[in-house]
């Protein structure tokens, strides 16, 4: 799962799905009796993750707003930050062009 390299019979995913296939595989791991017969203390912190994740998911849906909040914030920094990269690239071909013309005049 942490590795890039191919080999015989991987399958290439990108790095969301494997976090995605990494928050599902509590569930997938307590759906098994081996896994629970053999490793009853994962099973048990297994558990209370899942708890916490519940709990966690009601109280963002209770209050929808905070993580919207957040993500419209982090979008807004995202065009600030892609603004100023613009306006200093213009700026930089500005003065390149500045530069190339006043060094063609020079050499008339």
């Amino acid at each position: 799962m942490l590795e890039r390299s191919p080999t015989l019979g991987s399958v290439e995913t990108s790095d969301w799905d494997k976090k995605q296939f990494a928050y599902r595989s509590l569930e997938f791991n307590l759906k098994s009796r081996v896994f629970c017969d053999l490793f009853p203390e994962l099973k048990s912190e297994c558990e209370k993750e899942i708890e916490r994740r519940k709990i966690l998911a009601e109280t963002q849906a209770n209050d929808p707003q905070e993580d919207r909040g957040a993500l419209e914030s982090q979008a807004v920094n995202y065009g600030v930050f892609g603004n100023v990269v613009v306006i200093g690239g213009f700026a930089a071909f500005a003065f390149v062009v500045r530069y190339v013309l006043q060094t063609m005049a020079a050499l008339e």
